[in-house]
């Protein structure tokens, strides 16, 4: 053992109060998963074997110890620094009672699977942040710990109508090719495309010549995609005022003396019958006799009662509840109730297929397809079906490895980091991302900690055989931020020195805004980034401002003694 770990697992026997059960451990063991675009989110498990000789894990001797409780084990080693494992509630609690065996067998769940049973209902988000609706989506399931990356894109239009928490936040990863996790500590996080890049270390996390137990990379037809269709419903506003739900006809709903009822509304556009969760961009409030009614008699005849009945309405994106108070002493019925608005319509969809004529030539016609309502960028649709395409038109490399006892590596690496590990043959350190963990933790004889890990190579980056990038020499500006800003920031913390140059949000391709050199001599300048010595490429996006036949422009890039900049000849 490289160091001395300490291993604590509690159990929340009264309510914030967690007790210390380590040294009735035996075996534990327990993983996690990552959510993007081709993984949706699955429960994470556990499971801890308790010596059980004295009885008091039998929930019938000890009331305390029931399903439904909160555990987490964490784990420290000699350097102080805790690595909060796993965090959830026992879901079984099974007992042997044979003589000599006695142990109890807990198993638990993590955090996603508080979310399971919700179902979101919502207001409709037009051109919010993605941020704030994750946040909001957190709120409404009662979520405690969550967290998000500076992520600014936004969404045109988003709602939800009783749909399944799960399929709601892997819906959310598309938006933007986005990741999930939920941690050791039980927080959910949502993360930016780019993140598992970002939690690379330039060192080796695994070395398969000493380290790993074992290691075994495969390459399969599986993971081949060639022909990427990406297609989403667009919606417009309505410019008529529609009734957009209603009681239907000859239908009376009865509302006895001094009491209330509710019900749901179901949006639907009058123009579109047979459609269904149909958002609504503006309400008109309902008027009393006009929009809804009330009378002594179930068809809407003798006394007037609308004057002596209240109504609280409550608006979400597709649906609506109503809730008619009688304030009187006399029964009454509800004979007319709807509500007018503009709905959002179906306009032309966006649809997009790529076909990789030679991956379908070598491995056949393999589909990927995507229908997500939330994909409204038509110039991210095209580039995400073509960095699909480009990523996934000859497989994907995967791989499982396992570690054992070596700490603090075991600890350390978690699902979405970026890790390195040394091939056995040439020596070369390539990259992974880890997509899945499991461990099994062993106290019965002596301290054994294996952790095996699903690695994969997404990103179109990553591939057995590539070299390790040298930890600063590399650098990646969105250029996002506000208008006329001279701050550009790199997302791997590099310095650039702005002259005659700015942000501009008037014209961009991606997030909220653009480069702008404001005179021929217009760049910026990074003078703490040193080039390879070896083959190197640069990659952007540009705007002309103007390109006839008797003139051109030119992108320079320059490379000085431990400088490197970019220049126009012209403004852009």
């Amino acid at each position: 053992m490289a160091e001395s770990v300490v291993y604590t697992f509690s159990v929340e026997l009264a309510t914030g109060s967690f007790t210390d059960l380590t040294t009735k451990v035996e075996r534990a063991s327990w993983g996690q998963t990552l959510v993007d675009m081709f993984n949706p989110p699955q429960v994470g498990r556990a499971m801890f074997e308790l010596a059980n000789d004295d009885g008091l894990f039998s929930p019938r001797v000890n009331s305390s110890f029931q399903p439904g409780r909160n555990v987490k084990l964490t784990a420290t080693p000699s350097g102080g620094v805790s690595y909060p494992l796993f965090r959830g509630r026992i879901t079984d609690v099974s007992l042997a009672s044979q003589l000599g065996q006695r142990t109890t067998l807990v198993e638990a769940v993590d955090d996603w699977d508080r979310l399971t049973d919700v179902k979101f209902t919502t207001r409709l988000y037009s051109g919010t942040v993605v941020t704030s609706i994750f946040t909001e989506l957190m709120s409404i399931a009662a979520v405690q710990s969550f967290q998000t990356d500076a992520i600014t894109d936004t969404c045109g239009y988003a709602w939800y109508t009783r749909m399944d928490a799960l399929q709601a936040l892997h819906e959310m990863t598309l938006i933007g090719n986005y990741q999930m996790v939920v941690d050791g500590n039980g927080t959910y996080a949502l993360r930016t495309r780019n993140w598992s890049a970002f939690n690379a270390s330039s060192t080796p996390n695994i070395d398969v010549r000493s380290w790993a137990t074992h290691f075994r990379s495969n390459l399969s037809r599986d993971t081949v995609y060639n022909r990427i269709k990406l297609v989403s419903d667009q919606r417009g506003m309505a410019t008529d005022l529609c009734t957009v739900a209603m009681l239907p006809a000859n239908y009376s709903v009865s509302l006895p003396a001094s009491s209330s009822y509710g019900f749901w509304f179901d949006f639907r556009d009058p123009t579109v019958t047979a459609e269904t969760d149909v958002p609504v961009g503006s309400y008109v409030s309902p008027v009393a006799s006009g929009d809804w009614y009330t009378a002594a008699n179930s068809d809407g005849t003798g006394t007037d009662m609308t004057s002596g009945t209240t109504l609280a309405f409550t608006a979400y994106a597709a649906s609506a509840v109503a809730t008619f108070t009688n304030n009187t002493a006399s029964p009454a019925f509800i004979t007319r109730a709807q509500l007018r608005g503009y709905p959002l319509r179906r306009v032309a969809p966006i649809y997009t297929q790529i076909d990789i004529s030679s991956s379908q030539t070598r491995f056949g016609l393999r589909v990927f397809e995507i229908n997500n309502r939330l994909l409204q960028v038509n110039a991210y649709v095209q580039s995400l079906a073509t960095h699909i395409a480009s990523d996934r038109k000859d497989g994907m490399h995967t791989a499982v490895s396992g570690l054992r006892n070596v700490w603090p590596t075991v600890l350390e690496n978690q699902v979405g980091n970026v890790i390195y590990v040394v091939d056995p043959f040439s020596g070369t350190a390539t990259t992974w991302r880890i997509r899945g963990t499991q461990h099994e933790l062993t106290l019965t004889e002596g301290l054994v900690h294996d952790a095996v890990y699903d690695l994969d190579t997404p990103q179109g980056a990553y591939g057995w055989g590539e070299p390790i990038i040298p930890s600063g020499d590399k650098a990646l500006l969105h250029f996002d931020g506000a208008d006329a800003s001279t701050t550009f920031t790199d997302l791997y913390g590099n310095t650039w020195t702005p002259t005659a140059a700015e942000l501009d949000t008037a014209q961009f391709k991606f997030g909220t805004a653009a480069m702008k050199m404001t005179t021929t001599s217009g760049h910026i300048e990074c003078t703490g980034l040193t080039l390879p010595t070896t083959a190197w490429t640069i990659e952007f996006f540009m705007r002309w401002p103007s390109i006839d036949a008797f003139s051109y422009d030119q992108l320079e890039v320059g490379v000085s003694v431990g400088a490197i900049y970019l220049r126009s000849s012209a403004t852009a």
